[in-house]
């Protein structure tokens, strides 16, 4: 009875199937489709944040609304998790391509198995590994995938979560800012200049200085005047040009009045008990 022959542990791609090794592809529209579908979702969150917290200093908004802000907390876990998918998703794909160039090239400049040769590759290096030793390799030590992701959409939102249950605390993974602390490492909810709570805060985007838009018209008579920041500290020669709306300190004061609010309804329904 005749034995098989026994074939090496590597071999190249046969030039045969090299025409359709050359064809595969990286899934690119897995990645395309986890970016819509991230920008969707972030879309519905800060859709629905602004339907529960409109921006418009006149519009009062309704305390019991805030419980709804889990909703959007829930969202953009999904865009958090959506950020690693993606990044995954293209490190797998990058892996592909690179791991199918390498054994593409090699495959050019190996010659085809044959029985002349076999005893060649069953003498090659004992390292030397297919497309598939390689890649399995290759993918077994992913790195960390974190969220980095610099859409002001989602940084907005993300913090504006924290801040509507704490108004008067600093962000997680905010640097203490001497300037916006009060005893105890609370944010101060008034205006620098005026002493007063702000009513429209203004962020100056060269120092992230604070004031209110009375005070703001109060310094710089003129939209073209220029004057040095009014705190105490600061060298920075600005305009009014250089500020722009504090959304999140606006946010702040507009959710610690409700929830001072809710303290004195919680008080007056004490009361009538």
């Amino acid at each position: 009875m005749s034995q098989g022959i026994e074939l090496p542990t590597y071999f190249p791609i046969s030039e045969h199937v090299l025409p359709d090794f050359e064809g595969l592809r990286s899934n690119s529209n897995a990645l395309n489709e986890l970016r819509e579908t991230q920008s969707e979702i972030l879309k519905a969150a800060n859709t629905y944040f602004e339907s529960l917290f409109p921006e418009d200093s006149s519009v009062q908004w309704n305390v019991e609304e805030s419980g709804n802000v889990e909703i959007i907390k829930s969202l953009l876990e999904s865009f958090e998790k959506l950020s690693r998918a993606q990044q995954q998703t293209k490190f797998y794909n990058d892996v592909f391509e690179t791991t199918r160039s390498a054994v593409r090239n090699r495959a050019r400049n190996e010659p085809e198995l044959s029985l002349r040769n076999i005893d060649m590759y069953k003498k090659a290096d004992p390292d030397k590994k297919s497309f598939s030793q390689l890649l399995e390799e290759r993918l077994s030590n992913p790195p960390t995938f974190k969220v980095n992701s610099n859409n002001p959409d989602f940084i907005f939102l993300k913090n504006a979560t924290f801040v509507i249950d704490h108004p008067l605390d600093p962000l997680p993974d905010e640097e203490e800012d001497d300037d916006l602390q009060i005893g105890g490492g609370k944010i101060d909810l008034k205006c620098p200049i005026s002493m007063n709570i702000f009513e429209s805060p203004m962020l100056s985007k060269k120092c992230s200085h604070t004031i209110d838009q009375k005070s703001l018209f109060g310094i710089w008579k003129s939209p073209n005047s220029t004057e040095d920041c009014p705190i105490l500290g600061c060298s920075k020669t600005l305009r009014r040009a250089d500020f722009v709306p504090d959304r999140l300190m606006a946010l702040r004061v507009k959710s610690y009045k409700a929830q001072q609010e809710r303290l004195e309804n919680a008080e007056d329904y004490d009361r009538l008990e």
